[in-house]
């Protein structure tokens, strides 16, 4: 039983409200796709997204923060990023993971809905 667990949680990927905020930028997504092949540097991606420095650091700041990215330093100078388990399961839609959102919105969403629905009912049941 305990295997089964540990397999379903393998098989997860769980994102949260800040990981889809993340996730909904053009230039992260633009970050992650050019991480998938290696680990790269700062000026690496500012050079391959054509985009500046100081964007791009911006960016992956949100990327390391949510788990997406981690920062590698290999001793040098030099500061590398690369993707973290879970920054490779987004990017890989072909494997048997499933993504779970965590998202408390989702209830006050359908929360909303139903209150308006009942304010629509109780309106049509004044003019009758």
């Amino acid at each position: 039983m305990e295997k089964i667990n540990r397999e379903n949680k393998e098989n997860k990927v769980i994102l949260t409200k800040k990981d889809i905020k993340a996730l909904s930028s053009d230039i992260r997504i633009g970050i992650l796709k050019k991480l998938y092949s290696s680990s790269k540097t700062l000026r690496k991606l500012s050079d391959e997204l054509n985009m500046p420095k100081s964007t791009v650091h911006e960016n992956l700041t949100v990327l390391v923060e949510t788990g997406f990215v981690r920062k590698i330093n290999k001793g040098n100078k030099w500061v590398y990023y690369e993707l973290t388990k879970k920054g490779k399961d987004i990017l890989q839609p072909h494997s048997k993971k499933r993504i779970v959102l965590l998202i408390s919105s989702i209830i006050s969403y359908i929360g909303s809905i139903v209150e308006l629905y009942l304010y629509a009912l109780s309106l049509h049941h004044e003019k009758v």
